[in-house]
């Protein structure tokens, strides 16, 4: 299935889903988040992959997309289903060491950028003076990757749409 767009039912469903987050709710809306939503994210991010390895055909690039099912082992009081889905693209062995595009699709808007999840100081250093004025974070919490200490970079921007 090409990608041709998402529907407003896209952004309804997960409006919905936010507000409904249980499994009764979402088995009888099955359908509609296949139709609406999985299929036309999961086609604009094959039609992405697609799009950069013939850019850049002597890149291996790898694709992630997110499941909309909340890991249980995380839930912390939420319902059991994301109310957003994300892809990123990265070249590498490991998403979480390697730059990656990533686009996010949620209730109210869409975001998209180019990042690290976990850059290592050294990527730091260098990145700081080839992008001078870089959004850059910084976080020492346990937890967010697992490891006791992160930097993070991104580029990318925001869209809001309205309901």
């Amino acid at each position: 299935m090409p990608f041709t767009g998402f529907t407003s039912e896209a952004g309804e469903f997960l409006w919905e889903l936010a507000f409904h987050n249980e499994k009764p709710w979402f088995e009888a809306h099955r359908e509609q988040f296949l139709r609406a939503v999985k299929e036309p994210f999961d086609a604009l991010a094959k039609e992405t992959l697609a799009l950069m390895r013939q850019k850049h055909p002597d890149e291996p690039y790898c694709l992630h997309i997110s499941r909309i099912y909340r890991d249980a082992r995380r839930l912390f009081g939420r319902g059991p289903y994301k109310d957003h889905l994300w892809f990123t693209l990265w070249t590498g062995e490991e998403r979480h060491n390697s730059p990656v595009f990533w686009f996010e699709l949620s209730p109210a808007s869409y975001s998209y950028g180019v990042g690290f999840y976990t850059a290592t100081a050294e990527q730091m250093a260098a990145l700081r003076i080839c992008c001078p004025s870089a959004n850059y974070y910084r976080t020492n919490e346990v937890g967010e990757n697992g490891l006791p200490d992160s930097n993070r970079i991104e580029f990318g921007e925001e869209t809001t749409y309205s309901k």
